[in-house]
């Protein structure tokens, strides 16, 4: 399924909020935000609890 780009979609504006705020960076990591249904992704995370990125700056 492609990746929408509709703006007025609800998983391309969190797929575009996450982006701008500097939380998603990959290509794939993006597609994927914008073609999950949002009812699959968790509510919430507790603080701590998800394992770090590790990602070089």
């Amino acid at each position: 399924m492609p990746a929408s780009t509709d703006p007025t979609n609800p998983d391309e504006a969190l797929a575009k909020r996450l982006v701008d705020s500097g939380h998603l960076h990959s290509q794939a990591a993006i597609d994927a935000f914008r073609t999950t249904d949002r009812h699959a992704l968790p509510r919430t995370v507790p603080a701590g609890s998800a394992p770090s990125a590790g990602r070089a700056e």
